[in-house]
This record gives C-alpha cells, structure tokens and sequence, in this order.
C-alpha cells in the first residue's frame, strides 16, 4: 500500500449484529515505523474523519489502535504478525458495511484483515495448501527459510494428494504473488 490506497470489504449485516475484526502487518524489519488504520463505513456509524471518499449517507467509526500491536505466530504458515487493531462492534442499523484498512501517505507497507472469530479449513484447503502457504510466506518475505515441522507437514500432505487429485482445485489467478 503506497501513496493512499485503500483496501475495502464488504459485509452485509442486520442491526445489533456483531462484526469482528482484526488489522495486522507482516512482523517483518522493513515495516517497523508502518501504522496503518482501519475503519468501519456504514450506516449509523460515526462521523470521523477518513482520507477517503465514503458512499453517500454512510457514517465512518475509525478502529485506533489501543496501544502498541499484539505479536501473533501463526502456526499453520510459520510466519509472524503484529495484530493492530481487534475489535468486535455491534452493528447500528441493517445494511450493507464495508471494513477498510489504510495507510500513512506515500508509505509503503502490508496489511492484512480479518472478519470473523471462527476459522474453517475443508479438503478443498488442504489440496490448494502448497500454493497458499508459498503465497503467505512470500506476502510475510520468508518465501526462502525453512519450514517449520507443522507448515513442512502440512504441504508434504498437500502435495501428496494432489497426486490422487490432479485437477484439485487452485487459488484464483492474482490472489498470491508469482515470486
């Protein structure tokens, strides 16, 4: 994210529903000085100010970080991340909500976001496991070290049944990096 792009997500959601959400960046060295932000855009939400352009007669609720990141591992990738923001918001009003994460101008950086508590892995992940896990760990820029034993297993497994599958199904064209 340079210059001031952002990244947007939609979730179409009832009133009083809660919406959880996470804002994290790559643990990485060249990212250390990166703040990004995170706002929640929608109706019956705040009137913050954002250094973007919101739909008409949406309301904008800015997700400040609250202090200094949480540092999370992720097992299933090896790889490690700073959580900035996690927060979960009931939802004033019924209608369409779009969760956006931003970063400081003409500042390179990565960000990530999550929506929901639960994680839910099928087959399907387990097959597309080998391509995912290059394209996580090439976004975290340790595409080049070793595995550790979970990841190792995991993509040893994924490869295998490939074997028995060869038309599994694969991630969508332009969803990971090519290097």
């Amino acid at each position: 994210m340079v210059g001031r792009p952002t990244f947007w997500l939609a979730v179409d959601l009832r009133r009083g529903e809660s919406l959880y959400v996470q804002l994290g960046t790559p643990d990485i060295a060249r990212l250390a000085s990166y703040r990004p932000q995170l706002a929640l855009v929608g109706p019956g939400m705040g009137d913050n100010a954002v250094p973007f352009d919101v739909p008409a007669a949406a309301g904008v609720t800015v997700l400040d970080p609250t202090g200094p990141p949480t540092r999370f591992d992720e097992m299933f990738t090896g790889t490690k991340d700073l959580i900035w923001v996690t927060r979960t918001l009931p939802a004033p009003a019924t209608g369409r909500y779009f969760v956006v994460a931003y970063g400081p101008p003409d500042v390179p950086g990565k960000v990530f976001v999550t929506i929901g508590l639960r994680e839910q892995f099928g087959l399907n992940d387990l097959l597309t496991y080998h391509d995912t896990l290059r394209g996580v760990r090439a976004f975290h820029e340790v595409a080049g070290t070793p595995l550790p034993p979970l990841p190792a297993f995991l993509d040893a497994v994924s490869l295998l049944f490939r074997c028995f599958n060869p038309g599994y199904p694969r991630p969508l064209p332009g969803m990971w990096p090519t290097s």
